[in-house]
């Protein structure tokens, strides 16, 4: 009997051979999205490259062009929580705010200073009757503009542009030392900002063309020559 036995089980062992084999690893599982708090999904970590292996990505899923760094990993005292151009009113057709907000975005990745420029239908209901000198250093104070940064501030029903340059910033801007008083009493800094203005004021005003594509030209004159001007040391 043992004899007898031996063979056969020797046979059932040849005839299943996976039944001694280690089992096979099942095939990896890509991990399921998962729903973000704001509804949107959330795409699975980007996996890593096998090393001497060329990495395989996909565009669509891990775009090459990062998001923005927070503000203070880039020498800004405050995360920016407000956008570089706001235009609550629709002026700009929206292809061109796209176009300059990525402008005003980039020089803003730069680190030098902080520009933000604000459009609006109508002034301040405030203001009315009166400058609007005093609104825009208080919406610059608002945003942390004051010191160290530029505001453009824009009404369309009157047609005015006004620009609030920071104090750290003067000396680029003017081309010598000094501060807001040393620049105010001969009128030097009204001067100087009414030039920068200039190429934006002067288009605005055309009416020979529709009111979106004036401040689409003029918005665009205005940062191209505002910025270079920011550049100086």
């Amino acid at each position: 009997m043992k004899r007898a036995a031996l063979p056969a089980l020797l046979l059932a062992l040849f005839l299943s051979p996976l039944s001694i084999l280690p089992a096979a690893e099942p095939a990896p599982v890509a991990p399921p999205s998962v729903a973000a708090s704001d509804g949107k999904t959330e795409l699975p970590a980007k996996p890593e490259a096998a090393e001497g292996k060329p990495e395989a990505t996909s565009s669509a899923l891990f775009p090459t062009k990062l998001p923005m760094l927070p503000e203070a990993e880039k020498g800004f005292g405050l995360a920016r929580v407000f956008p570089l151009l706001k235009d609550s009113d629709h002026l700009l057709p929206t292809d061109v705010a796209l176009a300059l907000e990525q402008r005003l975005d980039d020089f803003d990745r730069t680190g030098r200073h902080r520009v933000v420029v604000q459009l609006a239908a109508h002034a301040p209901p405030d203001t009315d009757g009166r400058k609007i000198n005093a609104h825009v250093e208080t919406l610059a104070t608002s945003l942390g503009l004051a010191k160290d940064g530029v505001l453009v501030f824009y009404s369309a029903d009157r047609d005015e542009w006004k620009l609030w340059l920071g104090d750290a910033l003067l000396p680029a801007v003017m081309g010598r030392p000094g501060t807001a008083a040393d620049f105010t009493p001969d009128g030097a800094l009204h001067a100087r900002k009414d030039a920068l203005l200039a190429p934006a004021a002067k288009i605005s005003a055309d009416k020979t063309q529709p009111a979106d594509r004036r401040l689409a030209l003029a918005s665009d004159a205005l940062l191209s020559t505002l910025l270079p001007a920011l550049e100086k040391k």
